[in-house]
């Protein structure tokens, strides 16, 4: 799309009756803005000061927005300079690789005419919010308004998705656990049973010779072992557990 060279435009288009009409090069903003039921909607993304200076040319924005907008690094705030709103806004994503939380900022210009959105550092792009306002537009026929509306929205529901995906990992952790918990359980008791099992397999393989079957103490000493062992067992994965 067309825009200027000098800084990184992600997305600027004039809107009219809710609907996207143009796409729209900085330089022909002021023009543009001569019709009457038009706004326009700029997207930026760590622009450089010339590109900020040409924008605050354009829409007539207030020099010292115009510098924290530039300079970021500033506390969540709006102010009101004539009829125009400057908003600065703290962001925060995940960084999954450095198991870290980046954090971001987003400035907001809204006036009557336009809405300037300028991020910085970590920050989701507000493509997808521009998506859905052009998705309704009876909506985004009430302008700017509606457009910072739907920035807070994106916000709302970005946050509960994450908290969702939170609860949803926490739940499956809880599971495994129960999952493990069981196995283990059934570990134990399987290792315990398989000593008589052995055992009782043994003598049931009918051989002519067997060991202690004419002793008159082999049955009370087989019963004995076992029982010993299987206790031993008990005892043991009692102590660490599984039991």
């Amino acid at each position: 799309m067309p825009g200027s060279s000098r800084g990184p435009v992600v997305a600027c288009a004039a809107y009219a009756g809710g609907r996207r009409v143009a796409d729209v090069a900085i330089e022909d903003i002021s023009e543009v803005l001569t019709q009457d039921d038009r706004f326009v909607w700029i997207g930026l993304y760590e622009p450089d000061e010339p590109l900020l200076k040409e924008v605050q040319a354009e829409f007539g924005l207030h020099d010292l927005a115009i510098e924290d907008a530039h300079l970021a690094h500033q506390r969540p705030k709006l102010e009101r300079y004539g009829d125009s709103l400057f908003i600065a806004l703290r962001t925060a994503q995940p960084d999954r690789e450095q198991r870290r939380v980046a954090f971001g900022e987003t400035h907001l210009f809204v006036g009557t005419r336009y809405v300037v959105s300028v991020r910085h550092g970590a920050s989701l792009s507000y493509a997808d919010v521009r998506t859905r306002c052009e998705a309704a537009p009876q909506l985004l026929a009430k302008r700017p308004g509606f457009v910072l509306h739907a920035i807070r929205l994106s916000e709302k529901v970005d946050g509960l998705r994450e908290l969702l995906g939170t609860a949803l990992e926490a739940n499956l952790s809880l599971t495994t656990i129960a999952q493990n918990e069981a196995t283990k359980r059934i570990t134990g008791w399987a290792a315990i049973f398989a000593i008589p099992t052995m055992i009782a397999g043994i003598y049931g393989m009918n051989f002519e010779f067997m060991p202690e079957l004419r002793w008159r103490w082999g049955y009370p000493v087989v019963m004995t072992v076992t029982v010993f062992f299987c206790g031993l067992l008990y005892y043991r994965f009692r102590r660490s557990g599984w039991l």
